[in-house]
């Protein structure tokens, strides 16, 4: 094959890094059982399929760095911080988004006690600040 250039590699680069966290995915949904408070998967795929699948997903990983180590693809950093203070920012967001007067503007009255409420969602954003 032939060297690919720089602004290609990127643009595979990315493609194939998506891939494999999305494998990298299935593949936790696929052994464990996950059960949240807020979530849950059901299982529904036979013992037999998903011993398949596990087979075919991790063979499509040893595709992919063969694939990576043949193109000299180079691997995305990401700094483990960057991704803590980036979700952090992001449930500080969405939790904010949902104070009563947001919602009661958007949404229409909620017909609860907002006080107690917003108490609880102003404990969590700053629980999460304190992470």
């Amino acid at each position: 094959m032939t060297k690919l250039q720089d602004n290609h590699k990127r643009v595979i680069s990315s493609t194939f890094h998506m891939l494999e966290k999305s494998i990298d995915d299935m593949i936790f949904i696929l052994s464990n059982n996950i059960k949240e408070c807020t979530y849950e998967i059901h299982r529904d795929i036979s013992e037999s399929r998903r011993l398949e699948l596990l087979l075919k997903l991790n063979n499509l990983k040893k595709f992919i760095a063969d694939f990576v180590k043949d193109n000299l693809l180079e691997k995305e950093i990401t700094i483990q911080s960057h991704i803590f203070n980036s979700k952090i920012s992001f449930w500080e967001i969405h939790l904010e988004e949902i104070s009563s007067k947001t919602i009661n503007k958007k949404y229409g009255n909620m017909g609860i006690d907002t006080k107690e409420y917003d108490d609880v969602l102003n404990f969590l954003i700053n629980y999460i600040k304190s992470i």
